[in-house]
């Protein structure tokens, strides 16, 4: 143990810190070893210090022969590596005259040499590390080499004018590759900073995207080589496998990539605000102007995202009123002159109004993901479909491909406004590369298209075109699962549902127009608008249960008896199966079944509104809090009841207060929807708050009359407690958008407080009871 206490202080002193960069695990393993030689060695010698034991002599030896092993090694590497044969051998050198010091201070018997020769042990060390620093050089120049080489490659590749010299080029560029994808798999393997691991891994990635566009343009452009489009797309794939190799470079010359922010900055931003608000009541007048500056700046993003085209209004309208009240509440604290008590009310709200308009930007977040994420790869088939077509309508592929970049676009867009509100670095760092990844797919893919358009019938324009499609929809599908992956899944759900309420206000608004016109033209129109908004609605709710069973899956491995996951594979798809079949009733053989689509689509809505109440129940546990709830509520009962005999109008509340929290209860677990909880428990909880008023005015008339002063504050302090609960009710049943766009937190509030209140009650008996007895007694006395 003293042994181990002093290892990690040596590890901290000068002396141990050799002033290398060591950039390998390799060489990290190898030094580490003789450096704890090295640092026992000391520990021996301070153990005696008076004489040199023999015990030193011999790790000293050990330490000398090992280190003699790794310079003959050196030698001999020096012989067969030119390029650092010059390095390696001065390295040496400095090595044996070093070793050679210190065995002449090994073999003195003078006594105090022994600080002089653990500073030589150390010098020998650092120069055994110095070299393996230089033969891990040798592996980087060995990988810059082969780099060189594919580099050569590719520009032969851009010259070569023939498919045969073509096909030659490309397999030696394969063969470099592959050789150089070995070695920086190992490299990646070995080096220590996680930001050279991932630039490393970049370079990988990108090799085995780009090596069949590579292959397939390469052919277009040869057999095509008057297409202009074929030399801009094999040009832009050119240009992605340079940057990557340059990417290559700048790693092993021990530099980085241009690094993003970690966390989503307007979130990182809010954080930063809240902290510093929370002693905003300390701050100089200065600070107080250094933090409006940094609010303007949020308010500025978050109104950006507000007044972004897919917000709908009632959020809109949300964020720009919070933004408006924390500038004010900002503006009051900067005049200064509230005292302390005011000041800290006003944190209070402007922290509350800060955590509202986070919910409000994730959710205006969420209603673009859902808008633009929800059929990502429609705008590709569409303009797939019109190249296939052939040079015939030219305006109309040029529309087409104008949506498809404005698609990309917009997700691009869509995928920075999800990581500017997220913390998780992970996942914003996976959202950025997909996205990064997807945006130069987007110009290649567009120029293969135009060669499509151009020669339709062309097999090596075919074969390109296949490619392409398989690489937009692994890189698409990517993009929405990282989007997924940091969007909140309850959030998202709620969104997803709002939407598809959008879509059923459409369907109806669509029927009764339509029924109008029947009314008064006695024919039938086209139903193109009504059978899109079926399609609309079928599909945001397959991917509203596709969401669900992916969240289920994470929490629970065997879904076969869950009920809801019966819900989402049965109930649900067949009532959208036959929302379908009602709707295509409608649009192809006009049949006047209006009435079943609207009843349907209600049906579907409830059943969308059930699985999502349901789903949140299992995220919060809601079985494991109901059964903590009742069993609290049945002892509380049971003690109750031992005095109800007596007459006690407290006790008559106390039981009356259980059972509206057990009809209350009773409520939520067989709830829904929001509106029957808020038809039908609102009179409930009012008669809990009744119960809760009527305890209170009892224990305050015991306050009065009590002598005690102990049992005064338990009294004051269960009558707080118990107000307390019952006003987290109240607010529950209010269902307000802004606090529960989630179930899951209601559902939490509400049993925590009801099993708050039943675990107290006793204790509030027991006081009363015993404040009784003392005013009884002091009375008789």
């Amino acid at each position: 143990n003293e042994y181990k206490s002093y290892l990690r202080i040596m590890y901290d002193s000068p002396q141990a810190n050799f002033n290398i960069e060591v950039h390998t695990n390799s060489i990290k393993k190898t030094v580490n070893p003789l450096l704890k030689q090295v640092i026992f060695l000391t520990f021996l010698y301070n153990k005696k210090k008076s004489t040199k034991s023999r015990k030193v002599n011999e790790t000293a030896h050990q330490i000398c022969d090992v280190c003699y092993e790794f310079i003959k090694m050196a030698r001999q590497m020096s012989k067969e590596v030119l390029d650092v044969e010059m390095e390696l051998i001065t390295a040496c050198s400095n090595a044996e005259e070093l070793y050679r010091d210190v065995l002449r201070k090994i073999d003195c018997d003078r006594r105090g040499d022994g600080d002089l020769l653990i500073d030589s042990m150390y010098q020998l060390v650092k120069s055994i590390a110095a070299i393996l620093v230089i033969a891990d050089k040798a592996d980087v120049i060995q990988i810059t080499k082969i780099k060189n080489q594919v580099e050569l490659c590719l520009a032969q590749i851009e010259n070569c004018s023939f498919i045969p010299q073509f096909e030659a080029i490309y397999s030696q560029l394969k063969e470099n590759m592959t050789v150089l994808m070995e070695q920086i798999a190992s490299r990646q393997k070995d080096v220590i900073d996680p930001r050279k691991k991932e630039d490393l891994a970049s370079v990988r990635a990108m090799w085995n995207r780009c090596s069949k566009r590579l292959l397939t343009s390469s052919r277009v452009l040869l057999s095509h080589p008057h297409m202009e489009s074929g030399k801009l797309n094999r040009k832009l794939v050119i240009e992605e496998i340079r940057g990557g190799l340059k990417k290559l470079q700048l790693t092993l010359s021990d530099g980085y990539t241009e690094r993003q922010e970690k966390a989503g900055k307007l979130a990182a931003s809010l954080e930063s605000f809240d902290v510093n608000v929370a002693i905003a009541h300390t701050m100089s007048r200065e600070q107080v102007l250094a933090l409006q500056s940094k609010l303007s700046h949020i308010t500025l993003d978050a109104k950006t995202i507000a007044d972004s085209g897919s917000t709908r209004e009632p959020r809109r309208e949300q964020i720009h009123r919070i933004c408006d009240e924390c500038s004010q509440y900002l503006k009051l604290l900067y005049q200064g002159r509230l005292n302390d008590v005011e000041k800290d009310r006003l944190i209070e709200r402007i922290c509350k109004s800060t955590q509202d308009l986070r919910l409000y930007l994730k959710l205006a977040t969420l209603d673009h993901i859902d808008d633009f994420y929800f059929l990502p790869h429609i705008p590709f088939y569409v303009l797939c479909t019109v190249a296939g077509e052939g040079a015939r309508d030219k305006t109309q592929f040029r529309e087409s491909e104008k949506e498809m970049l404005d698609h990309a676009q917009n997700l691009e867009i869509i995928a920075r406004m999800a990581c500017s509100l997220s913390l998780e670095s992970y996942q914003t760092k996976m959202v950025r590369t997909a996205n990064a990844n997807m945006i130069t797919l987007v110009h290649q893919v567009v120029q293969a298209m135009r060669s499509y358009n151009c020669s339709n019938k062309s097999e090596s324009v075919k074969e390109n075109m296949k490619v392409y499609k398989e690489c937009w929809h692994k890189e698409l599908s990517l993009l929405v699962e990282a989007v997924d992956e940091i969007s909140p899944a309850e959030e998202f759900l709620y969104i997803c549902e709002y939407h598809a309420k959008e879509n059923v206000e459409q369907i109806e608004m669509i029927l009764r127009t339509e029924g109008y016109y029947l009314d008064n033209h006695d024919r039938p129109r086209h139903w193109a608008d009504l059978d899109q908004s079926v399609d609309a609605l079928a599909n945001r709710s397959s991917r509203f249960l596709s969401v669900v069973i992916e969240e289920r899956q994470k929490y629970r491995d065997d879904l076969s008896k869950d009920p809801l996951m019966i819900a989402l594979k049965e109930v649900v798809p067949e009532s959208l199966r036959e929302l379908k079949k009602i709707c295509n009733d409608i649009v192809t053989y006009n049949k006047m079944r209006t009435n079943d689509l609207k009843l349907k689509c209600q049906e579907v809505m409830r059943q969308l509104s059930k699985v999502r109440l349901d789903f949140s129940k299992c995220r919060v546990r809601f079985d494991a809090l109901l059964e903590l709830y009742k069993a609290e509520s049945d002892t509380t009962i049971m003690e109750l009841k031992k005095h109800i005999a007596h007459n006690d109008t407290i006790v008559k509340i106390m039981v009356d207060m259980v059972g509206s929290l057990n009809s209350i209860i009773h409520d939520m677990e067989t709830l829904e929807s929001p509106d029957t909880w808020k038809i039908f428990t609102m009179k409930k909880i009012h008669e809990l708050c009744t119960h809760v008023c009527a305890l209170e005015q009892h224990i305050a008339e015991l306050v009065r009359n009590c002598r005690n002063s102990n049992l005064k504050l338990d009294l004051h302090s269960y009558s707080g407690k118990l107000k307390e609960a019952a006003q987290a009710i109240e607010k529950a049943s209010l269902l307000e958008e802004h606090v529960y766009t989630c179930y899951g937190r209601m559902f939490t509030t509400v049993l925590t407080a009801a099993k708050n209140i039943v675990m107290i009650l006793p204790a509030v008996y027991k006081a009363c009871q015993a404040s009784l007895g003392k005013r009884k007694k002091s009375s008789k006395k």
